[in-house]
């Protein structure tokens, strides 16, 4: 496993933001993951009711293109 499968990526996004001191009343956060090899992934995540669940993931690697994941969590 590294840091960019789900599973391993939700228990660190989790455990940054428990670690972070986020103030009761934020309820977005943005995250960014950057690894030795030049990956940047960044993370937005969405707190609803007490959990913090991840909406979207981009990734850039120097000489690849860039990756994209989205998923519809509320409409309105």
């Amino acid at each position: 496993m590294t840091i960019f499968d789900s599973k391993s990526l939700n228990d660190a996004m989790t455990k940054q933001l428990a670690d972070a001191a986020i103030p009761a009343n934020h309820r977005n956060a943005f995250a960014i993951v950057a690894t030795s090899d030049g990956t940047v992934k960044g993370v937005l995540t969405t707190k609803v009711n007490e959990h913090w669940e991840i909406d979207s993931i981009f990734s850039i690697t120097p000489g690849k293109p860039v990756e994209a994941g989205l998923q519809v969590k509320a409409t309105w």
